[in-house]
């Protein structure tokens, strides 16, 4: 079958099997997510794991496009209509290396981000500099079952089973509690420091006074 109909034979601009993937949101130990994760040895390659329409950011992230959205274990292809024969793209969800919510102050609600290796264009075979997808789910319940079901499928395609979810989540437990411990002794230090200077401007304002008493009395 063509790329365009069968998403798993579209472009491939790299595997990011092997690779760590960030989630900054503990995506990969949730339960949603383990549930996907646990369906998806016994679904047909081509089967959709989600659809549903989702806005989707331009390149320079100035333009919102709704698209229909079908989610396969071969990657997220999007089409300008839900009848649509012909996709507008696919994101191949084999080189996803990322996924979190889109926080920055001029993101939409619902919000997401999907980090790659590559290009997203259909039949494109060609490798290139990793891209930052921007999607928006049109509500929060949306929004939850499309970080699930996108990070279990990419982990599927990295060859981890259920117990790799639950040592991912542990992994992204202790990388949380080290940040927090980081800051904490950061802060600290900061305090110490902040304390020490006060300190020794307060003794060298008492020496001087001191002198200049000195220097009175003679």
């Amino acid at each position: 079958s063509s790329a365009a109909s069968n998403p798993e034979s579209a472009g491939k601009p790299g595997s990011a099997r092997g690779l760590p993937f960030e989630d900054p949101e503990g995506l990969l130990g949730a339960p949603a997510t383990r549930q996907v994760a646990a369906g998806l040895a016994g679904t047909p390659a081509d089967a959709a794991v989600l659809q549903g329409f989702l806005r989707k950011a331009g390149k320079t992230g100035g333009s919102w496009k709704r698209r229909w959205c079908v989610l396969r274990r071969g990657g997220l292809t999007y089409f300008k209509q839900r009848d649509s024969e012909k996709p507008q793209g696919v994101i191949d969800t084999g080189s996803v290396v990322g996924l979190s919510l889109a926080k920055e102050e001029d993101s939409p609600p619902f919000a997401f981000h999907l980090h790659t290796l590559g290009s997203g264009k259909v039949g494109s075979s060609r490798q290139g500099p990793g891209r930052r997808f921007t999607l928006q789910a049109p509500s929060a319940d949306a929004l939850r079952h499309w970080l699930h079901a996108i990070a279990a499928v990419a982990r599927f395609l990295r060859g981890g089973d259920v117990s790799s979810f639950e040592a991912g989540a542990k992994e992204a437990e202790a990388a949380a509690l080290a940040r927090k411990r980081r800051d904490m002794e950061e802060a600290a230090a900061a305090a110490a420091s902040r304390e020490r200077e006060s300190l020794r401007r307060a003794q060298a304002e008492a020496v001087r006074r001191a002198e200049a008493r000195r220097r009175l009395q003679a």
